[in-house]
């Protein structure tokens, strides 16, 4: 059991989810979910993952999301419960925005233990928009730090610096090309062991390069800006959990504008 529960805890496990649990016995069935896609969802209980169908998983009403603790029936083929979180990033929707009128939030990440926002040097940065993932963070109650990336590629970055300062009440501020292993080292301090760090922002900001750079694999599929307007390529279209070789772990997900 000693050695179950030491695969779950690189997962991110404590004794606030332990607690939660109906019986010792019951560690056997727990596992978290590490990958949601359109139709399916991954889960890993830190020796395997397990693919399941998404209309399998819906308790309660609920739906899981990446970073949430399951436990499942002991054949390990239904879900039984999710798990109280320890926080909950959620996205809400204005009246147009909804594709189901009855739904006001759309719950993004559970159980992360802080937030990068990452924002890019150039006319993808957006204060209005960085306003609003802060607001989302706060609301969540999470640590939150800002990356500014693609500094490489800009005359005076210390302009965005300057203005993204203005917009936060605590936290860092961290320029960068994400490409850069040297300029990425520092940020390995936040990762660590057990820990859940997500990357919000918009696409093509470089939240995979630096997952990629962080885990030092080309792990997550990445693109190129696009000239005309530099708008990022929508190349992210799952929200994952990946482990870092800290053991730390990141949720880098696809990017959201609205």
């Amino acid at each position: 059991m000693n050695q179950l529960r030491n695969h779950l805890v690189k997962l991110g496990w404590s004794e606030f989810f332990a607690n939660q649990l109906n019986n010792p016995k019951e560690l056997e069935d727990v596992v978290r979910v590490v990958s949601i896609r359109r139709t399916q969802i991954e889960v890993h209980n830190g020796k395997q993952a397990l693919l399941f169908s998404s209309a399998q998983f819906t308790t309660e009403g609920l739906r899981p999301v990446v970073g949430d603790w399951l436990v499942l029936d002991k054949n390990h083929t239904t879900l039984q419960r999710i798990l109280e979180r320890t926080s909950i990033l959620q996205r809400r929707f204005s009246q147009g925005q909804r594709a189901n009128p009855a739904a006001k939030v759309h719950s993004i990440v559970a159980n992360a233990d802080g937030v990068f926002i990452v924002s890019s040097c150039n006319e993808e940065f957006n204060e209005s928009r960085i306003e609003r993932y802060l607001a989302l963070c706060y609301t969540a109650g999470l640590q939150t730090s800002i990356l500014l990336t693609k500094a490489d590629l800009c005359e005076n970055p210390s302009t965005f610096v300057r203005q993204t300062r203005t917009l936060m009440h605590a936290g860092e501020i961290h320029l960068m090309n994400a490409k850069s292993t040297a300029e990425v080292n520092p940020l390995r301090n936040y990762f660590k062991p057990n820990k859940t760090i997500a990357l919000l922002g918009s696409s093509g900001v470089g939240k995979s390069t630096l997952v990629n750079t962080l885990t030092s694999e080309l792990r997550q599929r990445t693109g190129e800006v696009r000239q005309a307007d530099k708008r990022g390529r929508h190349i992210t279209t799952e929200r994952t959990l990946l482990k870092l070789p800290t053991g730390g772990l990141v949720i880098d997900m696809p990017g959201l504008r609205s």
